[in-house]
């Protein structure tokens, strides 16, 4: 019997199967959507959420749900996001950090 490993040092919540059904999941996504929001709106020119989508290869909807923290960006969206916005990952999630506390 295969057993799967976890990484170390990664604590999940007692009798949570995942890391989606912990507590403060949902508050974890909207720090991180209103940090790429902000990321968006500091990039001179301005961006809007169409462009910034376009230029990522997503839709517009797809990133609007990110900002808003209803859906998880994936990892390869996350990072051409962040470029985009002339940022790097570190920062976008300390600045979520600092939004929510």
């Amino acid at each position: 019997m295969a057993t799967r490993s976890r990484k170390v040092g990664a604590k999940r919540p007692v009798g949570v199967r995942n890391y989606a059904e912990a507590p403060d999941y949902p508050a974890r996504l909207q720090q991180i959507g209103a940090a790429l929001k902000a990321a968006r709106e500091s990039v001179r020119p301005k961006r809007t959420q169409w462009q910034s989508a376009h230029e990522v290869g997503i839709s517009q909807p797809a990133l609007s749900n990110y900002e808003q923290g209803l859906r998880n960006p994936p990892l390869t969206v996350f990072v051409d996001l962040c470029k985009l916005y002339e940022t790097d990952g570190p920062t976008v999630l300390l600045a979520a950090e600092e939004l929510w506390g």
